[in-house]
Formats: structure tokens, C-alpha cells, sequence
């Protein structure tokens, strides 16, 4: 009931801003260029110069693989959360639990659009083309839930230098994934688009619905308050 009382708070917060509708168009453009392109952008990594010993990508590959998985990612809400309450910074606070609960809805929405798409991954040698045979390549998981954290982040603290960071973070992450030959690059725009949208609006909606005050600690677990 109170899920479904805030969805609408949560479609007006999604799509309340101009500037968002053209961030939406401009990735629906870029995603319909990276199919076109799909065959001609792949890179697989035995042939990528940046395989090399020494390479950017092979030297950092572990570091950006870990940022893109569910572990970091909730392991990045709760250490804002914690420093939110420890320091009484609210930002910090509604970057955790927005971050956490943006997770979970990306997470949903990653799943369902990898099973319904059954797109075969670059490596399987399939071709770009290839849908509804059992693969899970679009979009890319990792890159969705890296912009999903990362758009969280952005909407809470609205700084150039936070959003060069937070980006250019999840824009790595996605690069990697490229790289590795796990993503096709209309995957990677996917899940970015994904990862906004949701981050974004999760976000937004929780700075009306205000839930994370409902989170409390005594100093010994993080615990759910209810009134009734």
C-alpha cells in the first residue's frame, strides 16, 4: 500500500526536470548509433592494444570489475549511510539508503531485461544481431549498477567535480566491459541509460517520501522503524 501510494511521487521526481528528457533522448540516440555500430566497435581484448602488459585496462582490470558488482555497490550505500548518521550529514545519509534501494530496483529491471532479451554475448561469436537465445549480454549489469550508484551520488551532493568523479567511474567501469569482450557497446550504453534513469529517479523520489528516516542504529545494527 505505501509502495503504491509513492509511485506516483516517484514518476513525477523521475521526469520532473527538462534537462532529463534531453539526458533520455540523448542516450536513446546514442544506443540506436552503438547497434548500428555494434560490429565495427567491438574490441576483443586479444586483439586491443591496451591488452598489452602494462596496459590501462589489464593493469586496473580487477579494481573496475569490482565496482560494477552488487557487493561494492552495497558496500558504497552503506559506508554513506554510516557516515550520514556517525557525522549527521544528511546527503550522505539519503546517498546511502537511495543508493541501497536504487540497487535493488536496478537490479530488478537489469534481470528482467536480460531474460527477456537473451541477447549472446561478443565472445560467444554469434554476431550483435543474435536475441532470444539464452545469452545475457544486454544490458550490461555492471555498467547499470555503476551509473545507478554513481546517479545517486550526483543528484545528492550537484557538484561538477562530483560528477566528473562519479562518471567517469561508471564510464570506466563500462569501458572495461567493452574491453573484456563481455559487452557489446549498445550493451554498455544500455545499462548506463538504465542506471540513470533509475538511479535518478529512485533518488528524487526518496528525497520526498523522506524513508530514511526510518532507518536507525543504536550502535550495534541498522534497524527499520515503523509506527503504527
Amino acid at each position: 500500500m505505501i509502495l503504491a501510494a509513492s509511485l506516483p511521487s516517484f514518476l513525477r521526481a523521475a521526469s520532473s526536470e527538462k534537462k532529463d528528457i534531453v539526458l533520455t533522448l540523448s542516450l536513446t540516440g546514442a544506443a540506436a548509433g552503438a547497434f548500428m555500430l555494434d560490429g565495427s566497435l567491438r574490441r576483443p581484448s586479444g586483439k586491443d592494444e591496451y591488452a598489452r602488459p602494462g596496459g590501462f585496462f589489464t593493469g586496473n582490470q580487477a579494481v573496475f570489475d569490482r565496482l560494477g558488482e552488487p557487493i561494492a555497490q552495497f558496500g558504497l550505500a552503506g559506508a554513506f549511510y554510516a557516515t550520514g548518521w556517525l557525522t549527521a550529514a544528511e546527503k550522505a545519509r539519503r546517498g546511502g539508503s537511495g543508493g541501497a534501494a536504487a540497487r535493488v530496483g536496478n537490479g530488478l529491471a537489469t534481470g528482467g531485461l536480460k531474460s527477456a532479451g537473451g541477447r549472446s554475448r561478443p565472445y560467444t561469436e554469434d554476431g550483435p544481431g543474435r536475441w532470444n537465445g539464452g545469452g545475457a549480454s544486454f544490458p550490461s549489469g555492471h555498467t547499470s549498477m555503476a551509473f545507478t550508484m554513481a546517479s545517486v551520488v550526483a543528484e545528492e551532493y550537484e557538484s561538477p567535480m562530483v560528477d566528473f568523479m562519479a562518471y567517469g567511474l561508471a564510464g570506466t567501469v563500462g569501458a572495461m566491459r567493452i574491453h573484456q569482450d563481455q559487452h557489446w557497446a549498445s550493451d554498455v550504453v544500455g545499462g548506463a541509460a538504465l542506471g540513470l534513469l533509475v538511479g535518478k529517479g529512485i533518488s528524487r523520489w526518496e528525497r520526498r517520501a523522506g524513508w530514511a528516516r526510518f532507518l536507525y542504529s543504536d550502535g550495534r545494527g541498522l534497524y527499520i522503524r515503523v509506527p503504527f
